[in-house]
């Protein structure tokens, strides 16, 4: 089996895993191998502005020439020293890193220098500077990308286009694990979310995961996911019982309702505002659940107003999370 057609049955995998979570808002998916002009182009680029130099065995980014590399992780240059990668006797520096690697064989692609193959890093810079311009918003992974790959792409993106900031903020999610240990292949402890998806909906499993503060590690605990499974169908009794509630004029209760719940709404807001603090918003919601229960289990009815501006509220905010 060729390169691509392996590479295109995963990213069919992935598709599909991205669907059956209900994830439906993302406008464009880019391959790096449909944008190798691209690629090129910003390594010549970045060996015109002399950021570059070439080798026998390709082209590397020269960190020297890069004050601001190892700002995002937080490292001095001595500490880098100490991380080499990429291991090459041509390059100038252990810590240079790869913009183009000659190479025979798939996956090649012809430039000016030689058949080969373009960079990690460059990849991603090419890509995101092509759709998003030379600066934009936020760019998010995993905390692992941080050093080097964040690294390379902030100095290659600034390289090239001369303005500071490459990107204005940084969101970096913390790694799954299991029993202590990060989730993966090599490791022999990867779950597949379809795997997961066989006996949980994927509602269950975005509640559990929003349950935890995305910068944090997250260890998989089956006996969680299934807490968060419990604790989503409390919620949508109290919902399902509070519609059912007959019809009733207006009261004093309803006002205090309405006025609770746009205190928790108030505080969702607050809550996605402090970086995106999922389980400060999920305490909202639950807060909302527990007030349309209280009202339901009192047995009276509720002005037709106030049902609708109630479930308004509280479907509102969990649609935004995509758990009801």
């Amino acid at each position: 089996m060729g390169f691509m057609e392996l590479s295109r049955r995963y990213e069919g995998y992935f598709l599909e895993d991205l669907r059956s979570l209900g994830i439906d808002s993302v406008d464009a998916f880019a391959r790096a191998s449909d944008h190798i002009p691209e690629i090129i182009e910003q390594v010549k680029g970045l060996l015109e502005k002399g950021f570059a130099y070439e080798t026998r065995t390709g082209v590397y980014f020269s960190i020297d020439k890069s004050p601001g590399y190892g700002a995002l992780s937080k490292q001095a240059r001595w500490e880098i020293s100490l991380r080499p990668i990429e291991l090459c006797s041509t390059k100038r520096r252990p810590e240079d890193f790869s913009l183009w690697r000659r190479t025979e064989g798939e996956p090649s692609w012809d430039s000016p220098w030689g058949p080969g193959r373009p960079g990690w890093h460059v990849e991603d810079t090419a890509i995101a500077m092509k759709f998003l311009g030379p600066q934009y918003d936020l760019h998010g992974g995993a905390a692992e990308l941080i050093f080097p790959h964040h690294e390379a792409e902030i100095a290659q993106g600034e390289a090239l286009s001369g303005r500071k900031p490459y990107v204005r903020f940084w969101l970096h999610a913390g790694l799954v694990r299991v029993g202590g240990r990060k989730m993966g292949k090599s490791l022999g402890n990867a779950i597949p979310i379809r795997e997961i998806l066989k006996s949980h909906g994927h509602r269950e499993l975005r509640f559990y995961l929003l349950s935890n503060h995305y910068r944090r590690p997250i260890d998989f605990s089956p006996s969680e996911l299934e807490r968060s499974k419990e604790e989503l169908q409390s919620i949508e009794e109290a919902i399902r019982d509070f519609e059912d509630l007959p019809a009733a004029g207006g009261s004093t209760r309803c006002r205090k309702l309405i006025a609770d719940l746009e205190g928790l709404e108030a505080l969702f807001m607050e809550s996605m505002d402090d970086d995106f603090n999922t389980p400060k918003a999920l305490e909202a919601i639950r807060g909302m659940a527990n007030r349309l229960d209280g009202y339901a289990r009192r047995g009276k009815g509720i002005d037709e107003s106030t049902r609708r501006g109630a479930l308004e509220k509280v479907n509102g905010l969990a649609r935004v999370l995509g758990i009801l």
